[in-house]
């Protein structure tokens, strides 16, 4: 516990950054999403999920659950996987970041307090039950619905041992866990398979400690099921660090179903802003007073601002230029909403309602 105590006051991240993996590492521990393809029930899987694991980073680390396959990093069955071939994670085939990458950085900027170094962002689930071509037929639209049976797969095709890697390595920072699939995996099955990983989970108490009046209701907005936080020693390595198993925050733009519009909106960013004020606790910082002061705040502010004149401007385009305009809830219900909607009802159900 000492050692724990003397890591919470030194620096978190290093001043010239670090390497989590070396290159020939990643490429080892990527090789086994060639398991992943070799399944009738997965069309395509990210081909380079821990990338930036050989990059020079800050050592934080997120560990994702998120399926995108539109990722311009995913590969169909004939495709290839090659880990070094980018450090990109979660990036539309346009090139530009997804919001869920998006949110990731302004998470890590408002507990780092730094933008020099990336984090380390690991997702050994991001795969589809469809290719690339398929899902575009099927359901019109880019974004997809997790697969149903995401967890047991990544169990099932030996997924863990990436995540065992980064548990054991002495170089990985502190930990988010992203997504219920991930909670579950790590604290459930990951956890329990490691017998030299100690974990002290956290409640009511500790939450009131840091956030009077508050306490764990200061996550309020998170599903419970998702929620977890603490810390943990690797008896292997003589590592401590701290972790947070958190809600899949993806999108801030208002337009899914669960962000639920302004409000969602709100109660999302306000809840990202804990989380960070959480870690800024465990190294004895003040907790954010004014939420409005918050790195997540400028920075969602920031793209907001960002978006309203790129959008007037692509407005102005389409009058000058004689074209129709169209908004993007508009595209999303027309081009994909339909289609999507059918594409659900033809999916098996699962869990209760399964046959």
């Amino acid at each position: 516990m000492l050692r724990f105590m003397l890591r919470s006051i030194t620096p978190r991240v290093p001043e010239e950054g670090i390497q989590s993996f070396t290159p020939k590492e990643v490429a080892e521990l990527t090789e086994q999403q060639n398991a992943f393809l070799a399944r009738d029930d997965v069309g395509s899987v990210n081909g380079a999920p821990l990338a930036t694991f050989a990059a020079v980073s800050s050592g934080f680390t997120f560990v994702h659950t998120h399926p995108l396959p539109s990722d311009k990093n995913m590969v169909d069955k004939e495709g290839d996987i090659d880990a070094t071939r980018t450090t990109d994670v979660m990036v539309g085939e346009d090139g530009k970041p997804v919001e869920t990458a998006k949110v990731t950085f302004r998470l890590h900027e408002d507990i780092t307090g730094q933008t020099k170094f990336k984090p380390n962002q690991g997702n050994t689930f991001e795969f589809s039950r469809l290719n690339k071509k398929q899902h575009a037929e099927e359901t019109g639209g880019k974004k997809y619905r997790g697969h149903s049976d995401a967890a047991e797969i990544v169990a099932d095709t030996g997924g863990h041992v990436s995540i065992k890697a980064q548990l054991r390595n002495e170089k990985v920072g502190d930990m988010v866990f992203v997504g219920e699939d991930a909670r579950t995996q790590f604290l459930n099955v990951i956890a329990r398979e490691m017998s030299d990983l100690k974990i002290i989970l956290f409640g009511e108490s500790t939450a009131q400690l840091a956030f009077p009046g508050m306490g764990m209701h200061a996550f309020s907005w998170m599903k419970p099921e998702s929620t977890a936080f603490g810390i943990m020693f690797c008896e292997t390595t003589g590592v401590w660090r701290n972790f947070m198993c958190v809600h899949g925050y993806g999108t801030l733009n208002g337009y899914t179903s669960n962000s639920k519009g302004e409000k969602g909106m709100a109660n999302n960013m306000r809840v990202l802003i804990r989380i960070a004020d959480w870690f800024h606790y465990m190294y004895m910082e003040p907790i954010c007073d004014n939420i409005m002061d918050s790195a997540i705040f400028r920075r969602h502010m920031e793209a907001m601002a960002e978006y309203v004149v790129e959008e007037e401007n692509k407005i102005q385009h389409c009058f000058a230029n004689n074209v129709p305009y169209f908004s993007p809830p508009f595209l999303m219900s027309s081009k994909g909403g339909e289609k999507s909607a059918e594409a659900r009802r033809a999916l098996p159900a699962t869990g209760e309602y399964a046959d």
